[in-house]
């Protein structure tokens, strides 16, 4: 969640050697791209004050992104309840040429996903 945090943050060309869990280790584990030598080779500083970012900012927005990925639960338990794209393609053919019966069942069982994993309001 921390890298979603940081790119949330705008925060790029980072290495992070772990995973921090406050200040101190934050500082310890995150290096920020600060240049490139004459290979190419990127610079890192250990500096805080280069990082762009501090502790409380990623720690706030972590919460944050954790929030926002419990509110789509319910995306992620219907992608895996639907009924396969496959089925609903025939089934949507077979209504072209005139027969529903396969399009209303695949219908029912979307209705009953959908039932079961509410978005929240």
């Amino acid at each position: 969640m921390i890298n979603r945090a940081l790119k949330s943050l705008g925060i790029e060309e980072y290495a992070l050697f772990g995973d921090p869990q406050n200040e101190s280790e934050f500082n310890l584990y995150f290096r920020k791209v600060t240049g490139t030598d004459t290979d190419n080779n990127a610079l890192f500083s250990s500096n805080p004050s280069t990082f762009g970012v501090t502790w409380k900012q990623v720690s706030d927005q972590i919460k944050i992104e954790e929030q926002k990925y419990k509110d789509i639960q319910y995306q992620r338990d219907r992608a895996v309840s639907y009924p396969p794209l496959a089925d609903v393609t025939v089934a949507l053919a077979e209504k072209m040429e005139g027969n529903s019966t396969m399009w209303d069942t695949i219908t029912a069982k979307r209705l009953a996903v959908k039932a079961k994993y509410p978005k929240p309001e």
